[in-house]
């Protein structure tokens, strides 16, 4: 199911067909499912049945018949009015039809996000349905960013919603997700939603809506930082806790993959303590393993720890048990990937996908997490 649903009752045919054909050659296609009408006694019965009342979408003609039959807040108005080109109050006054349809469909999702909180915080139990996946290591090399993007990918893929957050200063996985033709690589997102978060907590499903990243081939949405270093470094502990505790509130996503650096830096071990599950990555080397060690003492108590030997070539030259360590999977060495000129060929290896795929199973298969051992 498609996380919106908008319900267009305009009699304007050309319209209407325009955002059909635009919704089916963009990335807005994978999260907004669209009813249109353009015979308005049809769409009256369709909601007077419905049972479920989405965002309605309506000229200034018929606003008054749709308030009776929707909610005032689930009535968009698609006025011709060319001085609202830069309204972005859209629940208010409505917005401007002939604006691009890119930023059109960008401000009824951000405004529809900001609904479906309201509507669900009133009859909510405070519980969130999202859960955060961490992925760690304690030395460079072991894979981070390829195992998170694999993870993000591989549950959407099993029909979740997922957000991939990247913590590291300087990070990879836009280099990664140039190549599986991103409709927009946004850098710079998790600092400008920082702010925001922090200037007003109630518009952040909003304002996520319009920052964020979404890779068009694997509908998966994205948070990023490049070029922002002393951004990341002056983050607190209780700016990554209190983030990632609201964007659970929201109850937007099933999955949040926060992709960490490979630090004791505040703001990594604010997403460690706020992290359902962490995946702990293992080299098969002395090195890793005795920072892993190492590190072990110096981190907060995470709620489930499971850690994972990348890299796996059928056989352990170290003993884990000698640095206090168990595994709980192997994940495997691609031999294609010693020397990389096209990174997306790291995404869509089918033996790699196929391992993270049933990792992923591991503690999917029930609806809390705590399924793998």
């Amino acid at each position: 199911m498609k996380p919106y649903t908008f319900v267009v009752v305009i009699e304007d045919q050309t319209y209407t067909e325009g955002m059909i054909a635009f919704l089916h050659g963009s990335g807005f296609g994978n999260k907004v499912e669209l009813v249109v009408f353009t015979q308005p006694a049809a769409a009256f019965e369709y909601l007077d049945r419905s049972s479920y009342k989405p965002l309605v979408l309506v000229s200034e003609a018929l606003e008054q018949e749709a308030i009776k039959r929707v909610d005032r807040s689930g009535v968009v108005v698609l006025h011709a009015r060319s001085e609202l080109q830069s309204n972005e109050n859209v629940g208010e006054v409505g917005v401007y039809k002939y604006q691009p349809l890119t930023r059109l469909f960008n401000l009824l999702c951000a405004y529809e996000s900001e609904r479906q909180l309201q509507n669900a915080k009133s009859g909510q139990d405070g519980v969130s349905r999202t859960k955060v996946v961490s992925v760690f290591a304690a030395a460079g090399g072991c894979g981070k960013t390829t195992v998170s993007l694999h993870a993000a990918m591989g549950l959407v893929g099993m029909q979740h919603q997922v957000l991939y957050v990247s913590l590291e200063s300087i990070g990879s996985a836009l280099q990664l997700l140039k190549g599986t033709e991103s409709e927009d690589l946004k850098g710079n997102t998790l600092s400008q939603l920082l702010y925001h978060w922090k200037t007003d907590a109630s518009r952040l499903l909003s304002k996520l809506e319009l920052l964020k990243g979404h890779d068009k081939a694997s509908s998966l949405d994205y948070i990023v930082n490049t070029n922002q270093m002393r951004e990341m470094e002056v983050m607190l502990r209780s700016d990554i806790a209190g983030f990632i505790a609201a964007l659970k509130q929201t109850n937007r996503y099933d999955w949040i993959i926060l992709d960490l650096e490979t630090s004791v830096h505040p703001r990594i071990l604010g997403a460690l303590e706020c992290s359902d599950v962490v995946l702990w990555l293992l080299g098969d080397d002395t090195i890793c393993l005795s920072k892993t060690k190492a590190m072990k003492k110096l981190l907060p108590v995470m709620k489930e720890a499971h850690y994972i030997v990348n890299k796996y070539t059928g056989t352990m030259h170290n003993d884990l048990h000698q640095y206090d360590l168990a595994a709980s999977y192997y994940l495997p060495y691609i031999p294609a990937w010693k020397t990389v000129s096209e990174p997306v060929t790291m995404l869509v290896e089918p033996h790699f996908q196929e391992s993270i795929r049933a990792l992923l199973l591991r503690f999917t298969s029930d609806a809390h997490v705590g399924g793998m051992k």
